[in-house]
């Protein structure tokens, strides 16, 4: 009996996990195909300075829940390392040298594998619930479909026994960053760093294990598991503890994500116009996170490589946080931002961006920049929706920069300013033809007088404590823009200012114009200009 379990066991892995041949575990668009994706499953581990801050980062972090990875609980997971260094090369020596002592004092490994086979039974070893559970939790159609259809059950068995290849540790490095700014207030920061480690599950320590300890009370204990270092996310995420959220969490997911190819999503494409496919909610699937479509090329030689057809963003995202009946109904749906039309059969891969853009245009109302963020980072709804801050040069009624003249600093010395606008505003992006993109936008802000001070029109005395902004502007615009490419947009823009200007605001508008003779020019109102956005 013992000889026949092993001998399964054995025949399941080398047609399972084996099949396929190993692959560089960090990824490039060349190879982003070549290492089946199978669900991961995560241990979190934390390495921190012993600062208050850097504690409470680490509650805040093991609060957040992440439904794309089967959680590997280890029970003694926050380490202390006093004197973290900044420099980049002396942290991670450092940090490296740290991490390798505590899996080998600690049997992270092993602890692992104590998670993947948490009983033992004298007459069949160790047991494999945990291997079937997760093994049919993480099975997609296809899977069901194909257990179905050889009468095999044991093709989910086989899953769950590829998934230990698939069990990963991060250690998050937090060591405190708190400042005080300048007028003496402190900034309560840390900065986080994850260092990413695979168990190495490889054909050496998988016979090792099934050969000589499968059977035995003590065989995990005795085996040697080892971590392979894979990554780590060099600059990080800086965040106060009191902000460190889901948000926050997914903007480390996103460093680590875009490198780890077995933390990228990978599965067929369902269907088209739009685009489906059977992931959500298991997979972490979020609105507006960015995917590619791709598909096996040939080159002159004859060897496949992996070649991106199209970019797609979720604007639909399935619950499919069940296990997998074969039929399943409810698909995630896509939109285009680049490329060309995708066909059944692709492969739709992961490749989170940050949700961030920045622009810089020119246009009769204004030179100005801005800076972007997709409120579905926030809100996981809203698709192509954005909250935006920006800041310029104001124009006036000729298209030139505008000027006014006023009182600036503490003595109040009378010299001609130019004026600035900045304010916030949202935008939803319509993408349309795999090329294009429509951008309505409504928003508002301050004009102000740079280094101006407060004026009493009056009398023309001024405090020089105080600066002057009392105008105001509301104003809608319309991008069209073209995708150069998944990252690049030039655009179009019209649209129409209303300002709100104040006493003092035309008062030195109109000293400005009676000291160059000629007639005051206001702010001006039509916007009609273009520029260019890079999305992050």
């Amino acid at each position: 009996m013992r000889k026949l379990l092993i001998a399964c066991l054995m025949l399941v892995m080398s047609l399972g996990m084996f099949a396929q041949e190993e692959t560089n575990l960090l990824t490039t668009r060349a190879t982003a195909l070549s290492r089946k994706y199978l669900r991961p499953s995560m241990s979190k581990l934390f390495i921190i300075d012993g600062s208050s801050t850097s504690k409470a980062a680490v509650e805040r972090l093991l609060a957040i829940p992440d439904l794309k990875f089967d959680q590997n609980v280890i029970k003694n997971n926050v380490f202390v390392l006093s004197s973290i260094p900044d420099d980049q090369a002396s942290r991670d020596a450092k940090v490296k040298a740290e991490i390798e002592k505590l899996i080998t004092k600690n049997k992270i490994g092993n602890q692992i594998m104590k998670i993947w086979f948490p009983n033992f039974s004298k007459e069949t070893g160790y047991g494999i619930d945990m291997l079937e559970s997760r093994g049919q939790f993480a099975a997609t159609d296809n899977d069901v479909l194909r257990a179905k259809a050889s009468y095999r059950q044991t093709l989910l068995n086989e899953l769950g026994e590829q998934l230990i290849d698939r069990s990963y540790a991060v250690f998050y490095v937090i060591k405190d960053a708190s400042y005080y700014d300048k007028k003496g207030k402190y900034h309560e920061f840390v900065k986080m760093i994850p260092y990413v480690y695979k168990l190495n599950f490889n054909e050496e320590v998988r016979n090792d294990f099934y050969n000589n300890h499968y059977m035995t009370p003590t065989g995990i204990d005795e085996t040697n598991f080892p971590l392979l270092y894979v990554m780590n996310a060099n600059s990080g995420v800086s965040s106060s503890p009191s902000n460190i959220d889901q948000t926050k969490f997914e903007d480390l997911m996103t460093i680590i994500g875009k490198k780890v190819a077995d933390f990228q999503v990978k599965t067929p494409v369902t269907s088209t116009n739009p685009v489906r496919a059977k992931i959500g909610t298991k997979e972490g699937v979020r609105i507006d996170k960015r995917y590619a479509i791709m598909e096996y090329r040939q080159d002159n030689e004859g060897k496949e490589y992996a070649k991106r057809i199209a970019t797609v963003r979720a604007c639909k995202v399935a619950d499919n946080n069940t296990i997998a009946t074969g039929n399943t109904e409810d698909l995630s749906k896509f939109y285009y931002v680049k490329g060309r039309p995708a066909h059944e059969g692709m492969t739709i891969v992961e490749n989170p961006d940050f949700g961030i853009s920045i622009e810089a245009q020119y246009n009769m109302g204004a030179i100005e920049g801005a800076i972007g963020y997709r409120l579905s980072r926030i809100m996981n709804s809203l698709p192509g929706f954005l909250f935006y801050i920006n800041i310029g040069v104001a124009n006036d009624e000729d298209g030139k920069p505008m000027n006014v003249r006023a009182h600036t600093g503490k003595e109040g010395k009378v010299e001609n300013v130019g004026v600035m606008r900045g304010g916030i505003g949202f935008a939803k992006e319509l993408n349309f033809a795999r090329t294009f993109v429509l951008t309505p936008s409504i928003g508002g802000g301050v004009l102000w007088p740079i280094g101006a001070k407060k004026i009493d029109v009056k009398s023309n005395t001024y405090d020089s404590d105080k600066s002057s902004l009392d105008s105001y502007y509301i104003e809608g615009a319309v991008k069209l823009g073209y995708m150069c490419t998944r990252n690049i947009q030039i655009f179009g823009e019209a649209g129409y200012t209303y300002n709100i200007l104040g006493d003092e605001f035309k008062y030195m508008r109109d000293w400005y114009a009676q000291e160059k003779h000629k007639d005051a020019k206001d702010p001006r109102k039509l916007r009609i200009g273009g520029g260019i956005k890079i999305y992050f």
